[in-house]
């Protein structure tokens, strides 16, 4: 089978670390017989193949200004008879481009919203979460956006999940590691492992939540600032430079990860890596892939209101050493997908999955 992916690159963050695992097992894809090519512009070859992958940052801008441009784009697309998949490598369970799926075959997301239906109504700030606020505590943006729903009912069963960011290099080092590979494309160097630091072990910080908390959406924001002023007067919050930030991360027993623009940020990987229990606002209402958020397992979740987040920092500081398990686990399940023996097929298997699905219907 052919694949060919139109994509940005590692330009951007998107590109860094979606493309991560699809560049560092290509030649473990076309052992299991899927012959991948990475486009970078627009040719007479892109549609060439059995399946035509379209990066969504690669039309980011163009939908703001250039909506039918890119419509007819996608049309012309599909007019060459190959199996169109959109991919929204976003890092929230939004629809930020609903738009397309009327002319694609499949529209793929990182992080899905498991009741597809709330695609149908709009969500203020695009978010599930933004629109929480926004409702219970009467949240404003400054520029007050809503996201366009699904017109067609139908469409949600083109919605699927694909791979999420977790599988590129966020230790210290990785950053280095992705930089160099920008500078000097061999595959091997994607290949260095990140280092996982043990949860058992002296850590003398109880708490760490170093986090911003200036977002250019006020509903975005909320979240993180009523965390700052219940956390204000235990720890510090401040931004310190990279190499404190690990190293104060793995000297800490609990890491507190606040959604961003999206339910999912580095920190939570940042945490696996480190070996700090993680504890989140509640995620259950989602679905993405590898599924490392296990409730009470890998991760522990607070209310999206904080009602019962202090709590739940008490109990799980009291009981550090009967909960540590939480972080084992976490570490274990990240190991699995990122640096363990059948990494490199878990990831295979689950894009071949994605794209032979059109063969089974």
């Amino acid at each position: 089978m052919k694949v060919n992916f139109l994509t940005k690159g590692f330009k951007n963050w998107y590109g860094q670390t979606f493309l991560y695992p699809v560049i560092r097992y290509r030649r473990h894809l076309k052992n299991r017989g899927i012959d991948l090519k990475l486009f970078h512009h627009d040719s007479a070859d892109l549609t060439d193949c059995d399946v035509l992958m379209l990066d969504n940052s690669w039309f980011r801008d163009q939908w703001l200004h250039h909506t039918d441009q890119v419509i007819e784009q996608l049309k012309a697309y599909k007019a060459k008879s190959v199996q169109l998949h959109y991919l929204d490598f976003m890092d929230s369970t939004g629809m930020p481009h609903a738009r397309a799926l009327p002319y694609v075959d499949r529209y793929w997301k990182s992080y899905l919203l498991k009741n597809r239906h709330q695609y149908l109504k709009p969500a203020y700030g695009h978010r599930v979460f933004t629109d929480y606020y926004h409702e219970k505590y009467q949240i404003e943006d400054l520029n007050p956006a809503y996201s366009e729903p699904i017109s067609n009912e139908s469409q949600l069963q083109k919605l699927g999940v694909a791979w999420s960011s977790a599988l590129s290099n966020y230790a210290f080092r990785g950053l280095y590691q992705i930089e160099l590979f920008k500078r000097l494309p061999i595959t091997k160097i994607l290949d260095f492992p990140p280092k996982f630091i043990k949860a058992k072990g002296e850590r003398p910080h109880p708490l760490f939540c170093r986090i911003g908390s200036n977002y250019s959406r006020e509903t975005v924001a909320y979240q993180r600032q009523q965390i700052c002023k219940k956390l204000s007067a235990r720890i510090p919050l401040s931004r310190v430079s990279r190499r404190d930030y690990f190293k104060e991360l793995s000297q800490s027993r609990i890491a507190i990860s606040p959604f961003g623009y999206g339910e999912v940020c580095y920190r939570d990987y940042e945490a696996f890596l480190s070996g700090a229990i993680l504890i989140k606002p509640d995620m259950t209402h989602m679905e993405t892939w590898p599924n490392l958020y296990l409730p009470n397992k890998t991760v522990l979740y607070h209310d999206w209101d904080l009602s019962d987040m202090e709590s739940l920092i008490e109990r799980t500081t009291q009981s550090y050493y009967e909960q540590r398990s939480i972080a084992e686990c976490a570490q274990e399940k990240y190991k699995e997908h990122l640096i363990g023996d059948t990494a490199a097929e878990l990831f295979c298997e689950h894009f071949r999955n994605m794209v032979m699905e059109h063969k089974k219907e």
